[in-house]
C-alpha cells in the first residue's frame, strides 16, 4: 500500500535529507582526523600508486605531489561541507538564496575546522596546524563566493531575456 505524502510532508522529508547529508559529510570530515589519514599513511599509498603510474619520479617530486593533494583535500572537503550546510538551510521550493545561509555554513565549517585540528593535536601520527584551519575556512568561503557570483549572473541573465 502506497501512502501519498502531502506537499508539506515531502518538503520536511527533503529538508531532513539535506540536513542528514550535511551532517554525514561533517562526520566524515571529522573521522578523517584520525591516524589513518596521517601524512605518513596517505604518503605510502600515493608512493605505491605513483611507482606504477610514473616510476621515474624522484622523491622530491613525489613529496610535492603529496603535499598538493593533501592541501587540495583540505580545501575541497570544506568547500563541499559549506555547500551542503548552505543548501540544507534552504526551504524546499525557495529559489532566493539568503546571505545568512552562507554565513551559517561558513561558521559551522570554521567550528569544524578548529575542532578537527584540536583533535589532531592529540593523535600521535597527526599534527595540528592553524594553516590547515585557514585553508579549510578558505574552501568554505570560496564556494559561497562562487555561488554568489553564479546567482548574480543567473539573475542578470534572466533580466536581460
Amino acid at each position: 500500500m502506497r501512502v501519498k505524502l502531502s506537499g508539506m510532508d515531502r518538503s520536511n522529508r527533503s529538508a531532513r535529507h539535506r540536513w542528514a547529508l550535511a551532517i554525514c559529510w561533517n562526520v566524515a570530515v571529522l573521522l578523517a582526523s584520525f591516524g589513518g589519514f596521517s601524512a605518513a599513511h596517505t604518503g605510502s599509498i600515493l608512493v605505491a600508486i605513483l611507482q606504477v603510474i610514473a616510476p621515474s619520479l624522484d622523491a622530491s617530486t613525489v613529496a610535492t605531489i603529496h603535499f598538493a593533494i593533501r592541501q587540495l583535500a583540505h580545501f575541497s572537503e570544506y568547500a563541499v561541507l559549506s555547500a551542503f550546510y548552505a543548501h540544507a538551510q534552504r526551504p524546499s521550493g525557495q529559489t532566493v538564496f539568503l546571505l545568512r545561509w552562507s554565513a551559517v555554513a561558513v561558521s559551522i565549517c570554521a567550528a569544524t575546522a578548529i575542532l578537527d585540528e584540536w583533535h589532531q593535536s592529540f593523535v600521535p601520527s597527526r599534527t595540528a596546524s592553524p594553516r590547515d584551519v585557514a585553508l579549510d575556512i578558505s574552501g568554505a568561503v570560496i564556494v559561497q563566493l562562487l555561488w554568489a557570483v553564479l546567482r548574480r549572473r543567473s539573475r542578470s541573465g534572466a533580466l536581460e531575456s
